[in-house]
């Protein structure tokens, strides 16, 4: 997005000449205010050169408040020196402006003059602070671009906050670049503050020269050295959207003027084959062309100068000066006179086109025409005067033109006197009348001179006459107020040889306010009525919204009391004040004064109360003390009652609160009449509890509480499982099995354990218990799951189960069970250890070879816990103290074998037991695609840790050619590599050495097939066209490309149907031109697998231009004179053969014949005469017509163009019409007079020549 920068600074060198000295002079610069010091460097030297303009000034103290907002009276004030109007000294419009105040003939002039308004209730609400939106639209109103169209669009992103009503103004002024944005925000209800003013001031209301280029022109805006313009009146022609094209990059020396283009100098056209349309080229300007194959349409009255590097160049039209400065080769095309051609290059090589007459050729010096003109014996008839350096005639030749009419002479004449146009010696100052002021009258001859003594007429014109009208008597200019408004009013002056000049001014007629009849005030609202005590002082009611004045008359206020004995009453300002005397009740009359004779009363009533004696508070007192509290830690919260520890003289009610000297110790709350004691530790620690009546009465009282420390209590211990009970097999009819109890289970609490057994299938096994020995007697072959359970009588049991398999009655082979091969070393290691791994390989043996599996039990589970993974024993410490390990190998076929050795733990000195990490939440199955990117899983809440230690996790992936894994503080990154699975397992370690693991499994799924969307190769370029042209095709297939070589469809669309249509067959885009206006087409390229790509391109249509009759002569002297001019007003050549012309009078139709090979060139004429004519007129056709047989009947005339009707006109005996400039095309079956003037009899200059204004 394009945002334009208030670039103030690089103008500070003009600031003089911008704000002037006239009626706001300025004021020497204050450096010394005390707190700019802050602000930026560019804000500082802003605000210090705006004082120096006197549009902003500081305060008595010599602050200027640079944080302050600016308030509305503040800006009305810059607004009115800024644009240089005249202060209104008259009464307020508004009801909350009082005349005296300094702002108010600031907001009556910026009022008047339609800046400023009020809220639409009478107020101006002077001390409002500006907000960004209210400054955006009081801007657009002063520059006058409140109707301006075109410019960049600027959507800034908190659009959607500005104002309804401010929603048009903003755009304007973002697109004019009054206001600026920061971050892409506008901040529309942001408040304005006085420091920021000053760069908007000095960028936005200055006068000056300068010379810049135009970056681009878009309706009534041009950007020009990136800073949008507004372009104004007759210069809207010149610098508009038909010469957008032309004017791109061009160089222009202009005055600017509160951001409007004020007068232009010098324009220079860089651009090469473009086309410039004259209309709006002030008089006194010049027009450079340093761009190559420049078409100018449009009569020029200022100078035209070629620049070196130019080889051709078409002039449609006239032009009053033309100097050549390149010294090549170039080439003048067109049709038309040139006034004065000046070859200022010696090395120039012009070509004149035979259709061109010249008035006066100035050579250089020592060089002869034949020289510079290169085909001067074609065209030598069509050249006036030819004029050398030193001012000598060489040739004179009555040349008749548009312009001047030079004298028929032989050999050398006196010198040719070259006119000057005249000048403006003092420009206009705008003037402001009302709607009852008589007629101004200003004299015109002190406003503009002419160098050559010419006596100088003048014409003006008012751009809105309904505002005011002007004319002129002799040179007086005569100006007339109308109605309220603004209007521009251009006066010229000509000095009757072709020169003119213009000078503008603003006239600004304000309406008469008629004296209004007193209206008197009224009642708006009631006074309530006021209760007060005696006590307590002067009581204020403001009168504001009370009284209403229909005529905004500033109000003036008393008061009475019917009762002064209770209150008596006093106004100051639209303040009422009321002093109590006694209690009672008193009535209080108030009168609203306009000051004109109306007043208004109201009335309300007023009670005072009695004083009241004010009691004394007394503090509450300590009543009984707290004792001491001796409690446990385990013992949970304490509450200690309040409830008669303190009272109260006043019986208030008391609120309590209580700290505690020692939180770590014990903590206290108050829950309403209850002290809450938390114990924490064992310690002692002082309570201290404040009571507080609420009305500043505080005591407080201390007591001691003694925390003691846990004793701990005789726990009962459930009994455990010290030894797994081994599954055993047996067979069918190998009767009862016993299996010992003793060693299975522990009891920590030396409890008698009781024993009880069930078996999952008693068809298999039963059991039963006696004593310590389990009885398991086999069935029937088969699998049994046997539970027994210990009870040690005082609510403790403990569980263990194992297998029973019973095997049918089949032989079986001997089983060996399974020995002792090494006895394992007694090991001693410390609690806070970690787990010790004992392999017993090689410890067991088995005659067999059966493979061993192995169990293993402590006798003392609060020393030791065991467990056997795999040919592993893990022993994990518990607690200090010694036990013995049982490890029992297994061959499964009811052989086992026992050994045994102890273990030692030694305690933790002086460390806590670390407890290591458990996962307290399993982390999901993740599923992702290859092409998803790094997947994140957080570990928060996966992980758990009894001692709160900070946890640090690893990752580690199964399968690093499907997934990588890392861990970046909480958060699992997973980078997928490879379609597949992978095992996570995610590691969290204390630091303390306690881990733990959890994995999940990772599935990646594979890349989907891409597409790639088409792309646009080549651009489209703009397209210029005329309504009702051909159809513009475009080939589509070379503009895009699909990199999946699939097959493209394409479609268009137009943003403006009703100005070009457009249409795609195959790959094929027809454009069709209906009306004149500007679209944008949207080309679109589908690949059918969901890619798109659109480019875009414009297309502007121009007014409808083709061939028509320009010119129609018919000879009075010489009655053969019969003459048919055509003009081609289109861009495109046409085939001459394709026209015919059908006449009323029943003659043959006039056509063209193929073998001639003629055509019609864009923007040339083609003229058709009778074979009997033989007169000097340019004829291009001639063929036998006959229209002299009936000289007196009017013949109507059809013209046809490819067998279409497009021109009708009437063919007048003995008279010479011709179509007025402005006609670009013809009126298909029907004659329009209007378009047409009389050249009078036997008038044949201008045959051959089009766009020659009516005489």
């Amino acid at each position: 997005m394009k945002v334009y920068s208030l670039k103030w600074a690089a103008a500070l060198v003009a600031l003089q000449a911008t704000f002037g000295t006239s009626a706001h002079a300025a004021t020497p610069a204050n450096n010394s205010f005390s707190d700019i010091s802050y602000v930026t460097n560019d804000k500082m030297v802003a605000i210090q050169e705006a004082v120096r303009q006197g549009l902003l000034s500081g305060d008595p103290q010599g602050t200027f408040r640079p944080a302050a907002t600016l308030t509305r009276q503040e800006l009305a004030v810059l607004l009115v020196r800024a644009l240089k109007l005249d202060p209104i000294s008259s009464s307020s419009t508004f009801k909350d402006v009082q005349s005296k105040q300094f702002a108010a003939p600031y907001i009556e002039a910026a009022q008047k003059a339609g800046l400023l308004s009020g809220d639409g209730l009478g107020n101006f609400r002077p001390n409002d602070s500006v907000t960004r939106e209210e400054l955006a639209a009081v801007f657009v109103r002063a520059v006058g671009g409140v109707n301006a169209e075109g410019g960049s669009s600027i959507l800034p992103k908190d659009q959607s906050s500005v104002s309804q009503w401010a929603a048009g103004a903003v755009d304007k002024a973002l697109r004019l670049g009054l206001i600026d944005i920061h971050d892409s925000r506008l901040n529309p209800t942001g408040e304005v503050k006085r420091e920021d003013i000053a760069p908007f001031l000095l960028d936005i209301f200055k006068t000056q020269e300068q010379t810049a280029t135009i970056n681009s022109v878009d309706g009534d805006i041009v950007t020009i050295d990136n800073v949008p313009y507004l372009i104004e009146g007759k210069l809207k022609e010149l610098i508009g959207n038909s010469n957008k094209d032309a004017l791109k990059g061009a160089i222009l020396k202009f005055n600017s003027r509160n951001r409007n283009v004020d007068g232009l100098q010098q324009l220079e056209i860089v651009q090469k084959d473009v086309v410039l349309n004259t209309n709006g080229l002030p008089e006194s300007s010049l027009l450079r062309i340093s761009g190559d194959g420049v078409q100018i349409k449009g009569d020029t009255k200022g100078i035209i100068e070629l620049k070196n590097g130019v080889s051709n160049i078409q002039l449609n039209g006239n032009v009053n000066h033309l100097t050549v400065n390149s010294g090549s080769d170039i080439s003048i095309k067109g049709t038309g006179t040139i006034g004065e051609l000046k070859v200022a290059n010696a090395n120039a090589k012009v070509t004149l086109n035979p259709n061109f007459k010249v008035e006066t050729i100035k050579l250089p010096k020592d060089i002869s025409v034949s020289q510079v003109i290169q085909n001067y014996n074609e065209v030598q008839k069509q050249i006036g005067q030819i004029q050398s350096a030193d001012g000598t005639v060489q040739k004179t030749t009555t040349v008749t033109s548009s312009s001047v009419t030079f004298s028929s002479g032989g050999g050398t004449s006196t010198n040719s006197v070259t006119n000057h146009a005249p000048g403006v010696t003092t420009g206009f100052t705008d003037i402001t009348l009302s709607t009852a002021d008589e007629p101004k009258k200003i004299n015109l001859a002190n406003s503009f001179t002419d160098v050559d003594g010419d006596t100088l007429t003048y014409t003006a014109e008012s751009s809105v006459t309904n505002v005011a009208t002007v004319s002129v008597n002799g040179s007086q200019l005569i100006l007339t107020p109308v109605s309220a408004g603004t209007t521009k009013i251009t006066v010229t002056a000509n000095d009757g040889k072709g020169g003119t000049i213009n000078s503008q001014f603003n006239v600004t007629i304000t309406p008469v306010i008629p004296e209004a009849v007193n209206h008197a005030p009224t009642v708006e609202t009631s006074i309530s009525n006021v209760t007060a005590g005696v006590a307590d002082g002067i009581k204020t009611v403001s009168l504001a919204g009370v009284f209403a004045n229909e005529d905004s008359d500033v109000l003036t206020y008393t008061a009475t009391s019917t009762n002064a004995g209770v209150a008596t009453v006093a106004v100051n300002g639209s303040d009422l004040k009321i002093t109590p005397v006694n209690a009672g009740t008193t009535t209080i009359t108030v009168t609203a004064n306009d000051g004109k004779g109306g007043t208004v009363d109201t009335q309300f009533n007023v009670t005072i109360t009695p004083v009241i004696p004010e009691v004394v508070n007394h503090a509450p007192t300590v009543e009984t003390s707290i004792s001491n509290v001796t409690t446990g830690v385990a013992d949970g919260i304490k509450t200690v009652s309040l409830a008669g520890v303190f009272a109260d003289e006043d019986s208030d009610a008391l609120t309590y609160t209580a700290t505690s000297t020692n939180a770590g110790v014990a903590t206290v709350a108050v829950n309403g009449g209850d002290l809450k004691i938390t114990p924490v530790n064992a310690g002692v620690a002082t309570i201290t509890v404040t009571t507080n009546d609420g009305k500043g009465g505080m005591v407080h009282t201390q007591f001691n509480v003694t925390i003691t420390p846990v004793i701990p209590e005789a726990v009962n211990h459930a009994p455990t499982v010290e030894t797994s009970i081994s599954n055993a097999t047996a067979g069918v009819a190998d009767g009862i099995k016993t299996v010992s109890l003793a060693g299975v289970f522990a009891d920590e609490d030396s409890d008698v354990l009781t024993y009880t057994a069930t078996s999952t299938n008693a068809g298999v096994a039963t059991v039963a218990v006696n004593g310590s020995d389990l009885k398991i007697t086999p069935v029937n072959a088969g699998a049994a799951t046997i539970t027994v359970t210990a009870d040690d009588g005082n609510g403790g049991t403990v569980d263990t189960q194992f297998n029973v398999t019973i095997t049918p009655m089949i032989p079986e082979a001997v089983n060996h069970a399974p020995i002792v091969e090494t006895s394992i070393s007694n090991v001693t290691t410390g609690v806070a250890d970690g787990i010790k791994t004992v392999s017993l390989a090689g410890v067991f043996a088995d005659e067999d070879s059966d493979a061993l599996t192995y169990t293993a039990t402590s006798t003392d589970t609060g020393v030791v816990i065991v467990a056997v993974n795999g040919s592993d024993l893990k022993i994990k410490p518990v607690n200090a103290g010694t036990t013995t390990i049982t490890v029992t190998a297994n061959d499964g076929k009811g052989g086992t074998v026992d050994t045994q050795f102890n273990v030692r733990i030694t305690p933790v000195i002086p460390e806590a037991v670390n407890h290591a990490p458990t996962v307290e939440t399993s982390i999901s199955n993740v599923t992702t695609g290859v092409a998803d990117g790094i997947k994140t899983v957080s570990l928060a809440g996966v992980f758990a840790d009894e001692d709160s230690d900070a946890l640090t996790f690893t990752a580690t992936s199964t399968d690093a050619g499907i997934a990588t894994v890392a861990v970046n503080g909480s958060d699992l990154k997973i980078t997928p590599v490879n379609a597949g699975t992978a095992m996570i397992t995610v590691t969290a370690n204390d630091g303390k050495g306690g881990t733990v693991d959890t994995n999940f499994t990772l599935t990646l799924t594979p890349l989907p097939a891409v597409n790639h969307a088409p792309v646009v190769q080549s651009t489209i370029n703009d397209i210029s066209t005329e309504a009702g042209a051909m159809d513009t095709t475009i080939g589509l297939a070379s503009t895009f490309a699909d990199e999946d070589l699939d097959l493209l469809t394409y479609s268009a669309g137009s943003s403006d149907p009703s100005v070009a249509t457009v249409s795609v067959t195959g790959d094929q885009l027809s454009i069709t031109p209906l009306a004149v206006g500007s679209a944008t087409v949207t080309a679109t390229a589908d690949d059918g697998k969901g890619g798109t790509v659109q480019t875009i391109f414009q297309v502007t249509v121009g007014e409808k231009r083709g061939l028509f009759f320009s010119e129609l002569a018919w000879g009075e002297g010489d009655p053969m004179m019969q003459i048919i001019e055509l003009y081609n007003a289109g861009s495109e050549e046409l085939d001459a053969s394709k026209i015919r012309i059908e006449r009323s009078d029943s003659g043959n139709s006039i056509e063209i014949s193929q073998n001639a090979g003629a055509s019609i060139p864009g923007g040339a004429t083609f003229v058709i005469g009778d074979t009997m004519y033989f007169g000097d007129a340019h004829v291009d056709y001639f063929m036998d017509m006959g229209f002299y047989n009936d000289d007196s009947t009017p013949v109507t005339l059809s013209l046809y163009y490819d067998n279409q009707l497009i021109d009708t006109a009437v063919f007048q005996p003995h008279t010479t019409i011709a179509r007025q400039s402005d006609v670009t095309h013809g009126n298909a079956g029907h004659y329009e007079a209007s378009e047409w003037f009389d050249e009078g009899i036997d008038y044949t200059d201008n045959i051959g020549i089009f766009n020659s204004e009516a005489p």
